[in-house]
């Protein structure tokens, strides 16, 4: 054997990372901070709205419907409890409930909210209330300038992930070959893991493993 090896891991990945669309206020600010989040998790960004003045509902059902998002990500604000503010992701809200009311129950995707925690209750109660389904309000990606929060995005992230992986046919199958309960991961942090159990197995001090993937690395 070369090279000598005497221990052997294998994973593997049941489906492809999320489909997400990503709607915030600013280019340079949330949305920068969201993107950067959903790159440490199993997320696929396929579709970004800015919003603007003059941002209307117009083809956004019809778009939505074509690239079938799994998740919508809405983010945008500083944690300001100035209602002025607010407006903005209200009538972010506004559009992306309208289109969601134009898509069938079973074709809607999962929404989480990360933005301004003031607007938090306002924005989550509408999309809730167009969407017909639970929709989770997450820390705020960005609640300062310069200050960036990844965790609560992230842990949605992998949830919805592995709600997702439970729907694949012969998943229950998979999940008695592993000591219960078992838990679906990505292959990102199963190779966390297996870092970490290396480590402990050699009682080494420190061990630093690289990840590469055909995107990052």
């Amino acid at each position: 054997r070369y090279p000598p090896l005497s221990q052997v891991a294998i994973a593997a990945s049941p489906r492809e990372h999320i489909r997400v669309w990503l709607a915030g206020l600013a280019a340079n600010g949330s949305l920068a901070a969201a993107q950067n989040a959903l790159g440490a998790g199993p997320a696929h960004i396929i579709g970004v709205t800015a919003y603007s003045a003059d941002l209307h509902i117009g083809e956004l059902p019809d778009t939505l419907a074509i690239a079938a998002p799994e998740l919508i990500v809405i983010v945008g604000g500083f944690d300001n409890p100035d209602a002025e503010t607010h407006q903005p992701l209200f009538e972010l809200a506004r559009i992306f409930g309208q289109a969601l009311t134009r898509t069938a129950p079973a074709q809607r995707p999962a929404v989480v909210y990360a933005g301004n925690r003031w607007a938090s209750p306002r924005v989550v109660d509408f999309l809730q209330s167009v969407a017909g389904s639970k929709v989770e309000a997450l820390e705020n990606v960005q609640p300062a300038p310069d200050i960036y929060q990844s965790t609560g995005l992230i842990q949605a992230v992998n949830f919805q992930y592995w709600r997702l992986c439970r729907r694949i046919e012969g998943i229950k199958d998979l999940s008695r070959w592993v000591t219960s309960p078992a838990h679906i991961t990505t292959l990102e942090s199963t190779f966390s893991q297996l870092v970490r159990v290396w480590m402990e197995t050699n009682s080494l001090s420190h061990l630093h493993g690289l990840y590469t993937a055909p995107a990052w690395w």
